[in-house]
Formats: structure tokens, sequence, C-alpha cells
């Protein structure tokens, strides 16, 4: 099976139903079960801005682990920067893990 790890980050304002935590794990969890993924650790982040703490926490528990995916309901979830979001992505493909969409 392979091993995964799911992020929510939910938004500051609660406007669109389809971010709110439980969608987004909803979202990720029946990804998961259709693609055989085994989500070991669940990570959730509140609001936004730099100061994203189980982001960080996750990123250091990959480096350290044996984890194949990042699952996430949207890349805008794991980062709405750019550049943020390809430094993320560089950084995975060194410990050769994946950011998967699951919308």
């Amino acid at each position: 099976m392979k091993k995964a790890v799911s992020y929510v980050r939910t938004p500051a304002s609660m406007q669109d139903a389809s971010l709110s935590m439980t969608a987004q794990n909803d979202l990720i969890l029946n990804f998961a079960v259709a693609n055989e993924y085994g989500v070991v650790s669940s990570y959730v982040d509140n609001g936004s801005g730099p100061n994203l703490p189980e982001r960080a926490r996750m990123l250091k528990k990959i480096g350290l682990t044996d984890i194949d995916y990042i699952l996430v309901a949207s890349r805008s979830r794991l980062s709405r920067d750019a550049l943020d979001l390809e430094r993320l992505r560089d950084q995975c493909a060194a410990w050769n893990v994946e950011i998967v969409c699951c919308s």
C-alpha cells in the first residue's frame, strides 16, 4: 500500500463550504480509499499566512520517514504562493515524495 499523509488548511473565512475541514478530509479520505493509499498521519492548519505550524511539522516528518505521498484537496490548500509551492515540490522531489491533488 502507498504510504501517505494528508494535509488540510482551513481558510480564514468560511465563505466557501467546499474548503471546510470536513469537506477536505472527506475528499482526501475517499480518494485515498479509492486509490489504495494508506493515510498514516493527518495535519491541519487553520487560517493563512506564513505561520503554518502543522505544515512545517508534516514536512519535518516526511524528511525523516518513509512517506510516498502528500494528499491535499487542492494545491491552494498547501500553498497559494507559486514560488512557495515550487519550493515545496522541489523539496518533496528530493525525498521522492509526490504531492497529489485529490480534487
